[in-house]
């Protein structure tokens, strides 16, 4: 599981709704985010690839997305130092997570609808 489904119960108040729009909001950001690392990795650009990262760092832990979190968090430190070799592996972990991450949820929002 990549979720922490009862911490995104917790913060929304089980309000159902707002947990879709949640959800949803963040499967577009994190799409996106995942986008600017595959590109900032491609150019070598660490100040875009740790921009990426810390923006998707704080948006999965956000909607309890921990696994995503911490590989973003993993990904953000290697950017800071511009330590591109490091840089691919986790990238490549990131992107396992995300890809896991945003089955799950797209999985959710279609039950949830």
């Amino acid at each position: 599981m990549y979720v922490d489904w009862g911490f995104l119960q917790e913060i929304t108040d089980a309000d159902a709704s707002f947990q879709r729009e949640l959800v949803q909001e963040f499967c577009g950001q994190a799409e996106m985010l995942g986008e600017r690392i595959k590109d900032a990795v491609v150019t070598k650009d660490a100040e875009a690839l740790q921009r990426a990262a810390h923006s998707l760092k704080g948006s999965a832990a956000s909607v309890g997305a921990i696994d995503l979190c911490e590989a973003a968090a993993n990904l953000d430190e290697s950017a800071r130092r511009a330590d591109f070799d490091g840089a691919v592996e986790r990238v490549a972990a990131l992107h396992d997570s995300l890809h896991g991450t945003l089955k799950e949820m797209k999985e959710w929002i279609k039950r949830a609808a």
